[in-house]
């Protein structure tokens, strides 16, 4: 290994807190010490990961205000420094971090969708199953039908008012800041093309395009239909398998 490559090294786990040792090789002078020298670009690097966390999250920061935020943002920084060299995924578990700290569940949902919408928008491009597809196939040829949701689409559980908050801010760049009386509901959240959409749905729907994570048939998807279902199964999944298509939510 090279001399330059060692001492790059060194200064990574420097700038991480994880090796001191750098500090002997920064030339000092008479204007700032090797300690303060190093110490500009620690302080840089915890600022850039705490715009990377502003960014991720901006309906919490504008709930819980920028002060709160910043000084929440120094703390998980402090037990979770990035050790990868892209930050695209960094903050990916603030809604464990918030619900270790006792936050309100209000906040730690909110955190939740905001990094779900965030995961989704990076997900990949996959090619989708079309209606006209879905048509050329015989009636009777579709309880063996295999169908399987796009990477871009979750499903979460999440506070009313968490939605409301995060719905509000796209349209108005201010969030609702409640979270009192509030109620769980089922959340879609999915990426067609470069748009991100994000719905309310039914619980049994949530439930089935959860087991669509991975592939299923139509009649698997009865079955698990049917207890809440009971009559005209197969025609309930058949309406919801034709919106899913027109929705992108399925993939080839």
């Amino acid at each position: 290994m090279s001399q330059l490559k060692i001492l790059q090294q060194q200064f990574q786990r420097s700038i991480l807190n994880e090796d001191a040792s750098f500090v002997a090789e920064i030339v000092a002078d008479e204007k700032i010490i090797p300690q303060r020298r190093l110490a500009i670009y620690q302080e840089a690097y915890i600022a850039r990961l705490e715009n990377v966390l502003q960014e991720n999250y901006p309906v919490l920061c504008a709930e819980l205000g920028k002060q709160k935020f910043s000084q929440l943002c120094k703390k998980y920084i402090a037990k979770h420094l990035s050790k990868q060299a892209s930050v695209t995924f960094y903050g990916n578990e603030f809604s464990q971090f918030l619900q270790a700290k006792g936050y309100e569940k209000f906040y730690i949902d909110l955190a939740k969708l905001e990094w779900a919408v965030h995961e989704i928008f990076y997900a990949k491009q996959e090619n989708l199953m079309t209606l006209e597809q879905l048509q050329m196939i015989a009636i009777s040829d579709w309880p063996n039908l295999t169908l399987q949701l796009i990477s871009a689409c979750q499903s979460l559980t999440l506070q009313d008012h968490a939605l409301a908050s995060w719905q509000a801010f796209q349209l108005k760049n201010t969030p609702i800041c409640s979270g009192k009386n509030s109620s769980n509901i089922q959340v879609l959240i999915w990426r067609k093309n470069l748009d991100i959409y994000v719905n309310e749905i039914p619980l049994l729907e949530k439930k089935l395009l959860t087991a669509l994570q991975q592939p299923h048939t139509f009649a698997e998807l009865c079955e698990i239909a049917y207890a809440d279902v009971k009559e005209n199964t197969a025609d309930y999944i058949a309406e919801l398998v034709i919106s899913w298509l027109r929705l992108g939510l399925l993939r080839k």
